[in-house]
Protein backbone atom coordinates (compact mmCIF):
# COMPACT_ATOMS: atom_id res chain seq x y z
CA UNK A 1 0.00 0.00 0.00
CA UNK A 2 1.36 3.39 -1.27
CA UNK A 3 -0.09 6.63 -0.18
CA UNK A 4 -3.83 5.39 -0.60
CA UNK A 5 -6.62 8.22 -0.56
CA UNK A 6 -8.77 8.01 1.85
CA UNK A 7 -12.59 8.83 1.58
CA UNK A 8 -15.23 9.44 4.72
CA UNK A 9 -17.62 6.08 4.97
CA UNK A 10 -20.62 7.92 6.89
CA UNK A 11 -21.52 11.95 6.37
CA UNK A 12 -21.32 14.22 9.34
CA UNK A 13 -19.08 17.13 11.63
CA UNK A 14 -15.59 16.46 11.61
CA UNK A 15 -15.02 16.38 15.45
CA UNK A 16 -10.90 16.43 15.23
CA UNK A 17 -8.08 16.86 12.84
CA UNK A 18 -5.21 16.25 14.63
CA UNK A 19 -1.49 14.86 14.93
CA UNK A 20 -0.48 12.42 17.69
CA UNK A 21 2.04 15.45 18.87
CA UNK A 22 -0.44 17.49 20.28
CA UNK A 23 -2.25 16.70 22.97
CA UNK A 24 -6.65 16.32 22.84
CA UNK A 25 -9.16 14.52 24.51
CA UNK A 26 -8.19 11.52 22.56
CA UNK A 27 -5.18 11.24 25.08
CA UNK A 28 -6.64 11.73 28.43
CA UNK A 29 -6.98 7.84 29.23
CA UNK A 30 -3.78 6.96 27.45
CA UNK A 31 -0.78 8.35 30.32
CA UNK A 32 -2.95 5.98 32.96
CA UNK A 33 -2.31 3.31 30.60
CA UNK A 34 1.48 3.76 29.90
CA UNK A 35 1.28 5.41 26.39
CA UNK A 36 3.10 8.40 26.44
CA UNK A 37 1.52 11.46 24.25
CA UNK A 38 3.50 11.54 21.14
CA UNK A 39 2.39 8.26 20.35
CA UNK A 40 -0.96 6.18 19.18
CA UNK A 41 -3.08 6.85 15.94
CA UNK A 42 -0.37 9.79 14.40
CA UNK A 43 -2.13 11.82 12.17
CA UNK A 44 -5.90 11.54 12.22
CA UNK A 45 -9.78 12.57 11.35
CA UNK A 46 -12.69 11.99 13.28
CA UNK A 47 -16.18 12.46 11.70
CA UNK A 48 -19.16 12.68 14.14
CA UNK A 49 -22.09 10.79 12.46
CA UNK A 50 -25.48 11.55 12.91
CA UNK A 51 -26.54 9.25 15.59
CA UNK A 52 -23.32 10.49 17.69
CA UNK A 53 -20.90 7.76 16.21
CA UNK A 54 -17.06 8.66 15.71
CA UNK A 55 -15.56 7.62 12.65
CA UNK A 56 -11.81 7.51 13.61
CA UNK A 57 -9.17 7.71 10.80
CA UNK A 58 -5.76 7.37 12.08
CA UNK A 59 -1.94 6.93 10.69
CA UNK A 60 -2.97 9.56 7.81
CA UNK A 61 0.04 11.39 5.91
CA UNK A 62 -2.02 14.39 5.02
CA UNK A 63 -5.18 15.19 6.53
CA UNK A 64 -7.45 17.23 4.42
CA UNK A 65 -10.50 18.11 6.06
CA UNK A 66 -11.12 21.24 8.88
CA UNK A 67 -12.58 21.08 12.31
CA UNK A 68 -16.08 21.64 12.25
CA UNK A 69 -16.49 21.26 9.15
CA UNK A 70 -19.40 18.74 7.66
CA UNK A 71 -18.59 16.33 5.13
CA UNK A 72 -20.83 13.71 2.72
CA UNK A 73 -20.36 10.27 2.86
CA UNK A 74 -17.30 9.44 -0.13
CA UNK A 75 -15.81 12.69 0.70
CA UNK A 76 -12.23 13.04 -0.08
CA UNK A 77 -10.48 13.32 3.76
CA UNK A 78 -6.70 12.46 3.21
CA UNK A 79 -4.06 10.32 2.34
CA UNK A 80 -2.93 7.32 4.20
CA UNK A 81 0.46 6.96 5.95
CA UNK A 82 3.04 5.87 8.86
CA UNK A 83 2.33 8.06 11.53
CA UNK A 84 1.93 7.57 15.26
CA UNK A 85 2.60 4.05 16.61
CA UNK A 86 2.65 2.32 13.50
CA UNK A 87 4.72 -0.48 11.90
CA UNK A 88 4.15 0.35 8.17
CA UNK A 89 1.56 2.53 5.85
CA UNK A 90 -2.26 1.43 6.64
CA UNK A 91 -5.88 3.15 7.45
CA UNK A 92 -6.53 2.42 11.30
CA UNK A 93 -10.52 2.60 10.81
CA UNK A 94 -12.23 2.29 14.13
CA UNK A 95 -15.63 3.90 15.03
CA UNK A 96 -16.81 4.51 18.41
CA UNK A 97 -20.36 4.10 19.66
CA UNK A 98 -22.11 7.42 21.28
CA UNK A 99 -19.84 8.52 24.49
CA UNK A 100 -16.87 6.05 23.57
CA UNK A 101 -13.31 6.72 24.27
CA UNK A 102 -10.76 6.45 21.38
CA UNK A 103 -8.79 3.52 21.49
CA UNK A 104 -8.81 1.72 24.62
CA UNK A 105 -5.50 0.86 26.14
CA UNK A 106 -2.55 0.74 24.56
CA UNK A 107 -1.94 -2.53 21.83
CA UNK A 108 -5.53 -3.16 22.60
CA UNK A 109 -7.46 -1.01 19.98
CA UNK A 110 -10.53 -1.37 18.70
CA UNK A 111 -11.35 -3.74 22.09
CA UNK A 112 -13.14 -1.18 23.91
CA UNK A 113 -16.79 -1.73 25.30
CA UNK A 114 -18.25 1.22 22.43
CA UNK A 115 -16.04 -0.24 19.51
CA UNK A 116 -18.60 -0.57 16.65
CA UNK A 117 -18.21 -3.37 13.89
CA UNK A 118 -16.73 -1.02 10.61
CA UNK A 119 -18.72 -3.75 8.55
CA UNK A 120 -22.03 -2.65 10.01
CA UNK A 121 -21.40 1.00 8.03
CA UNK A 122 -19.57 -0.14 4.65
CA UNK A 123 -21.64 -0.37 1.65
Amino acid sequence: VSHMEIYATTSGEVASVESSYNRSTFYDNWETNGLPPDRGPGNHVSIKDIDGNLHIYAHLTAPSVELGSFVLAGAYIGISGNTGNSLGEHLHYEIQGPNGTWGGTYGNWGNTPNSLNPDLFLP
